[in-house]
């Protein structure tokens, strides 16, 4: 009898088709394998009954590590005999949706870094070495099938000694699509000012030119990194003028673990992701005394770590006596990583040296970023290693809708099939570079998805979005509707999506973040929402007037003068702004009559929940942070100083009130408390803790009150304050019920894009 098995998930390019190979010839069974141009993969299976059952039951312990199935089809068939078991060409697909993909890009495997280092191997130092069970994957994938044909790897040619490994069922390389050595395969190469340097070894010798304190750009996997020493601040204050980034935290990268417990506290659950496949930065609590350049994370209590993921990385980390290297993203604040050679002289200029290769990036994939609260991990970014492996939905029919994500740290989605693909983390796509970067890779994903239709597509509720008008006019290219969402009710979608709850659940939330354009037309950002039969908004922060609209949230002092203003008398006030944020005004008194002319006239003064702009406040008030240089900066340098703080020092007013059909948490009474626990002569750091842990309980509070008069069958958090560790322990520590939270996807804005398809979903459903 024959059989023919259809198999759907991460199946192609991660070493599937040789493992079943090797499997079958151990059964003796005939027929043959292959790869579906749908990104499917079909095997024909030929023998007795008893045979193909065997065969079929011990398929998945037989599969290669990083292999991972989904969903499994028989049929028995009659296409011919097989005389022995095969690897056959691609074919096309049958014309089926599908749920397989591209995988995730992998960190290079033991076995090739004992290759890599061993003087008798052929592949000794060559920095692209890979095999089946590692290396790039869907940074370089055009399109399904995973063949070399539609990767980066199409314009090497094997060499003999190379195609003789890629056809021998005995050698791990059997079929790896990204074979090479350094016969046949990409070429490294350094560049100075002057242009290329005729060196042997390239990389050996950016190593040295790091250790004299340049800085040099590394071409990478899925993007490039910006290179130089962790303990030279002179180095690193040039490298923040490259940048353009006066204050946001460098990544940066250690040899192994024993280096970075040299500077940083690691937990189990932080060696393990250290260590995993994937290979994310880690955030991580800095050891104390700190060995590094204070200038890395400045005012942070953290650092993002990562161990290297490339064989370039291993070889570079093993020259270099520093315990660690600055790894961070080559870009200019806001636009997108570069990975061409001639823009990083052009943007990126007062750098000193390009470690350059010739292997395209297909799809730029920046590093995943992750930390833990405890032994849950909380992903920053989502990234490189994770995507764009799928989010099983709970749906329960068949829809194809596509999300094109939020403005700032976005990222789009296409779901099918009861699978959610997310695309790579794309940035600010206000930034028009970045937006083009969005097109790309939602193009990108529906290619590697094999994507040929959509049902529905969806966007935020800002009418003034690119990525609004982007999905008006797909929509019009693909004949289908177009849903608005609303950005935090869309936080609560993807909680309830990650989760796999199905729409008849009602599912309450705490979604607290920046801003979002609400439905009323003002400015979002600390709600208490529900989702199920209907979207309801019970209840949120008090809302603040913004002085000067988005300037307030660069410049936050605008926040506490707004919120202070009806608390004090004017010459009050000015001596409170005086005294404790004086230094916040860019134009001292001048600035500060026209803010509070401003705000007596009402012009260009709106009003805001922002749960985020609550935090800022506060880190202006205790001197922590005067403006906004990177998302989140006064929240997450506020958090650093309480961190060191007795969040019980200081007891700040907790006050709830119901105004009309919402519940209101006072954050004025929060605000005024600070000032008068700053005139006590309180330590800055307990009242950071304490206006935390204030602001926890709080939302606790205010979301108990409204489940009991709704009574949801789930309650969640969401949102970008969720990366904070104290304020999601008091809210949990004060809930009387248990709280979903995000678990595979950012509580940022980076799962937006999924709440969109999900509530896209609902009304189509309706």
């Amino acid at each position: 009898m024959q059989v023919r098995v259809s198999i759907q998930g991460r199946v192609q390019g991660v070493g599937f088709r040789p493992s079943v190979y090797r499997y079958a010839r151990s059964l003796g069974v005939s027929g043959y394998v292959r790869n579906l141009g749908d990104g499917n993969v079909e095997i024909l299976v030929e023998g007795n009954r008893r045979l193909i059952d065997g065969f079929l039951s011990g398929l998945e312990d037989a599969l290669s590590p990083l292999a991972e199935i989904m969903s499994l089809e028989t049929e028995e068939v009659d296409v011919g005999r097989n005389e022995d078991f095969r690897i056959v060409p691609s074919g096309r697909s049958a014309g089926k949706s599908s749920t397989s993909f591209i995988p995730q890009d992998v960190g290079t495997c033991e076995r090739c870094l004992e290759e890599l280092f061993d003087r008798d191997n052929r592949r000794f130092g060559y920095p692209f070495i890979t095999c089946t069970d590692c290396g790039p994957r869907y940074s370089i994938s055009r399109e399904p099938p995973f063949d070399r044909l539609n990767t980066a790897m199409d314009p090497f040619k094997m060499c003999e000694r190379c195609e003789a490994e890629y056809v021998d069922p005995e050698d791990r390389r059997y079929h790896a699509q990204t074979i090479s050595c350094s016969r046949c395969g990409p070429s490294i190469w350094l560049s100075g000012p002057e242009g290329r340097l005729e060196v042997e070894d390239p990389i050996a010798m950016a190593a040295s030119l790091l250790e004299d304190g340049k800085i040099v750009c590394i071409k990478g996997l899925g993007g490039s990194h910006i290179s130089c020493l962790t303990t030279d601040d002179k180095v690193l204050k040039r490298l923040r003028r490259i940048l353009k980034r006066p204050f946001q935290p460098f990544a940066i990268m250690a040899w192994d673990i024993g280096a970075v417990e040299g500077f940083a506290k690691v937990n189990p659950h932080e060696e393990r992701a250290l260590l995993g496949w994937r290979r994310p930065i880690v955030a991580l609590d800095k050891g104390i005394p700190f060995p590094l350049s204070s200038l890395l994370s400045p005012d942070l209590p953290n650092i993002g770590v990562m161990l290297p993921y490339t064989p370039v990385h291993h070889l570079l980390m093993s020259r270099v006596s520093d315990p660690a290297l600055v790894m961070t993203s080559a870009n200019v604040h806001d636009e997108p990583m570069i990975v061409e050679e001639g823009r990083v002289r052009e943007r990126l200029r007062g750098m000193d040296y390009i470690l350059w290769h010739d292997r395209q990036i297909v799809n730029r994939v920046d590093d995943s970023v992750l930390r833990f609260h405890g032994d849950q991990p909380v992903m920053i970014r989502r990234s490189r290693g994770y995507v764009p492996h799928p989010v099983r939905l709970g749906w329960d029919r068949e829809a194809c809708i596509l999300g094109v994500g939020p403005e700032l740290s976005s990222t789009a989605c296409v779901a099918k099939r009861g699978m959610a693909y997310l695309t790579q983390h794309i940035g600010n796509t206000s930034n028009f570079d970045t937006f083009n970067f969005l097109r790309e890779a939602i193009s990108s994903l529906m290619r590697n998805t094999h994507t040929l239709h959509l049902d529905a597509i969806a966007h935020d509720l800002h009418p003034e979005f690119l990525s609004t008008k982007l999905a008006r006019s797909l929509a019009e290219k693909w004949s289908c509707p177009n849903f608005e969402v609303q950005h935090h009710y869309a936080h609560l979608y993807s909680l309830r999506a990650e989760h796999g709850i199905g729409s008849s659940s009602e599912v309450m939330g705490i979604v607290c973040d920046g801003i979002g354009y609400g439905e009323d037309g003002g400015s979002w950002g600390g709600e208490i929402l529900a989702i199920g039969e209907s979207e309801r908004r019970l209840g949120s922060l008090r809302p603040q007037p913004m002085i000067g609209g988005d300037a307030a949230a660069v410049h936050p002092v605008r926040m506490v003068i707004g919120i202070l203003a009806d608390q004090y008398e004017e010459e009050h006030l000015r001596r409170v702004v005086r005294r404790y944020c004086y230094d916040g005004l860019v134009r001292g008194e001048r600035e500060l009559d026209v803010i509070l002319d401003q705000l007596r006239s009402g012009y260009y003064v709106t009003r805001t929940t922002s749960t985020g702009r609550i935090l800022d406040a506060v880190s202006v008030l205790l001197g922590i942070s005067y403006e906004r240089t990177y998302e989140g900066e006064g929240a997450m340098r506020l958090e650093g100083i309480a961190a060191r703080g007795d969040p019980d020092s200081v007891d700040l007013p907790v006050e709830i009130e119901r105004e009309g059909d919402r519940y209101i948490l006072d954050t004025t009474s929060m605000l005024r408390g600070v000032v008068d626990a700053l005139g006590e002569r309180r330590s800055r750091e307990d009242i950071a803790a304490s206006a935390q842990e204030s602001l926890g309980r709080g939302l606790a509070e205010l979301a108990d009150i409204c489940a009991q008069k709704i009574n949801p069958d789930h309650l969640g958090c969401s949102g970008g304050v969720m990366y904070n560790r104290q304020i999601v322990a008091a809210i949990e520590s004060n809930l009387e019920r248990p709280l979903l939270k995000h678990v595979a996807l950012p509580p940022g804005d980076g799962c937006i894009s999924l709440g969109q398809v999900e509530a896209a979903y609902d009304r189509m459903s309706g």
